[in-house]
């Protein structure tokens, strides 16, 4: 695998640029530990005084920055030659690429903590370096060049004023330096088009060359072109990139306007787009990643692999994990090569993918991506713990599975649901489904109820939850004894024998089912992600309880109502009455609050009727002729 990565790394020059050493020679020279060698290619490129001999020096030692660049191989250079410029340069470079490879591609709010902190100690390292080499040298423009894109991801825009300014004192007339600043000027790293306009009309005041100044101008309209973009305007975004490639023409902008054109379903100009960036420039990542795209689509499967290939070897990471899972299982007529998957899969989680770090877990927790591979809880633990830190939905659910089932780790139910209840509420529909089909774990009351109160985001919230369904259906089993509502018949041997003239069973079944069903709705509402933040849950369950609480409190207090008609004295709480048949009652006496009732086979009926005892009274005395 390390022959293939260093395999096809041109870094050809633009029309007009001098020679460079090709990426491939200078990275086997690395891997081979031919320092000397090395040292000395360098400084002939750097020593070069041609046009635009600083951008060709820049792009050459940009080969460090490849994935193919060993971190061991590069800090035993820099320890064997502690006092070289191009030693120091060249670490200070593939630090970058590696917090280039940390911090991704995704929109900020979408970046992990972790990918964050990652990152921001390569970028530290980088700097450091960076800053060692500006005493080595006596022209260390490239190392200065460094700095401003370092800067950038650091701190934003205004961070980097100061390196500019000083850099641009010892070299009044460097395109290199303007093309770095411009590009942390975009209003994505805090700067704005105003500043943008100030630094081109700066340039022309310097005096340089018109075809450097139409360089920075097409650089410009490149930015604005990628700002559009990312605004959703695409059509906007076609046009400025058109204006960018008639200004000069670059793979940057061809890549932008391809696109935006494919956004726009014009597939066909799309593609033309990608192949002719591909020819200017053999070796950008996202120019050869989308077009791997495109000759898929067309079914050209083996260009497409190899356009795929390519990208990754540049640094794209979605085409490292691509590449291996086509390669996995031979989907959609690509060749099955398991083993060489997993080798796609280990250089796609090297410069940061997460589903590459997953499908790694899966390889090592399966044994199946080759002979070599065996089963390894430990290491598919490892990258599957790597994936969920670096925001990958699917290393998420893989971690949350050998939680649970307590695969080569201790179990812990309580963060195996809250990785589950987290990657319910994905974009991705498929981690959604994957999620909710775990989450019926829960219905394994003895794990999943106490997994669901520690996985919670606020257990003290979960746990007044539980009390508040468990309280109401408490209250209503008390009442229910002591108006002996949970008797449905009994036939009395004593004379003083008593059943209460109480509500229907159905009130009782509300009463105490009620609550607990709301409460059982609000937690799967929760688990299901329709609700962001469990402490709304308690909110809600008042009103969705508040019929099992009326209930209770007519219960508690007695409040009973008489209906009667011609052939029953019908007693009926809150709707639901209870007859007792008038032939059958042969007295009637008031006893406070009770009516104290027997019927002629010598039961007793108690009828509460708090706060009505005086018109029940009176209705019932009417009915049988007793005196009021």
């Amino acid at each position: 695998m390390r022959a293939a990565l260093v395999a096809a790394l041109l870094i050809l020059p633009l029309p007009g640029m001098p020679a460079a050493p090709a990426a491939e020679a200078l990275l086997q020279r690395l891997a081979a530990r031919d320092f000397a060698v090395l040292g000395a290619e360098l400084a002939r490129v750097r020593a070069d005084s041609g046009p635009d001999a600083d951008v060709a020096a820049w792009r050459t030692f940009h080969a460090f920055a490849l994935p193919a660049a060993r971190t061991e191989e590069v800090e035993a250079w820099l320890e064997s030659a502690p006092a070289s410029y191009d030693a120091h340069l060249a670490a200070a470079l593939h630090y970058r690429g590696l917090g280039w490879y940390a911090r991704g591609t995704a929109y900020g709010h979408k970046t992990t903590p972790a990918r964050y902190a990652e990152a921001r100690a390569h970028f530290t390292n980088a700097m450091s370096l960076a800053q060692s080499s500006l005493a080595l040298a006596p022209r260390p423009i490239l190392s200065q060049a460094l700095m401003l894109d370092v800067a950038r991801h650091l701190a934003g825009a205004e961070d980097g004023a100061d390196i500019y300014a000083t850099a641009l004192a010892a070299e009044p007339r460097s395109l290199l330096l303007r093309a770095h600043r411009l590009e942390a000027l975009q209003p994505k790293w805090g700067g704005s088009f105003d500043a943008m306009d100030e630094l081109l009309r700066e340039a022309g005041e310097a005096g340089l060359p018109p075809a450097d100044l139409a360089a920075l101008d097409a650089l410009r309209l490149a930015y604005m072109a990628a700002h559009e973009e990312d605004q959703g305007k695409d059509r906007e975004g076609i046009a400025l990139a058109e204006r960018s490639l008639a200004a000069r023409e670059s793979a940057y902008g061809h890549v932008l306007r391809g696109r935006m054109l494919r956004k726009l379903g014009n597939e066909n100009d799309a593609q033309t787009a990608f192949e002719r960036a591909v020819q200017l420039d053999p070796s950008d990542r996202y120019a050869l990643n989308n077009l791997a795209q495109g000759l898929r689509l067309r079914g050209q499967r083996e260009l497409a692999l190899e356009a795929y290939k390519r990208a990754a070897l540049a640094g794209n990471d979605w085409s490292a994990n691509e590449v291996g899972q086509l390669l996995l299982r031979g989907h959609a007529g690509f060749p099955r090569k398991p083993r060489e998957a997993f080798d796609w899969f280990t250089l796609g989680a090297r410069i940061g993918n997460a589903d590459a770090m997953y499908n790694l877990g899966e390889c090592y927790r399966e044994g199946d991506c080759g002979a070599d591979i065996k089963r390894d809880y430990a290491q598919a633990l490892h990258w599957y713990r790597r994936a969920d830190s670096y925001g990958g939905e699917l290393g998420s659910l893989g971690l949350a599975a050998m939680l649970w089932d307590g695969l080569g780790v201790e179990r812990d139910d309580g963060e195996a649901v809250r990785l589950w209840l987290r990657t319910v509420r994905s974009e991705d529909e498929q981690v959604r489904r994957v999620s909710r089909l775990n989450l019926a774990h829960l219905v394994d009351l003895r794990r999943g109820v106490p997994a669901l109160v520690q996985a919670s985001d606020h257990p003290e919230w979960a746990l007044g939850m539980l009390v508040a369904m468990a309280l109401p259906s408490l209250i209503a089993l008390l009442l229910a004894l002591r108006d002996g509502a949970l008797t449905v018949r009994r036939r009395a041997r004593e004379p003083e024998a008593r059943r209460v003239i109480g509500p229907r069973g159905i009130f009782w079944l509300i009463a105490w089912a009620w609550p607990a069903l709301a409460g059982v709705a609000l937690w799967i509402a929760y688990a299901l992600g329709l609700l962001p933040d469990f402490r709304i849950a308690p909110a809600l369950f008042v009103p969705l309880a508040a019929p099992s609480l009326m209930i209770l409190f007519a219960i508690a207090v007695g409040e009973w109502k008489v209906v009667a008609d011609a052939k029953r004295l019908r007693f009926g709480s809150v709707g639901m009455p209870q007859a007792v048949p008038w032939a059958e009652i042969a007295s009637a006496a008031q006893e406070g609050n009770r009516i104290r009732l027997v019927t002629r086979a010598k039961q007793v009926h108690v009828l509460y009727t708090w706060p009505f005892g005086k018109a029940v009274w009176d209705e019932i005395a009417a009915r049988l002729g007793l005196p009021a």
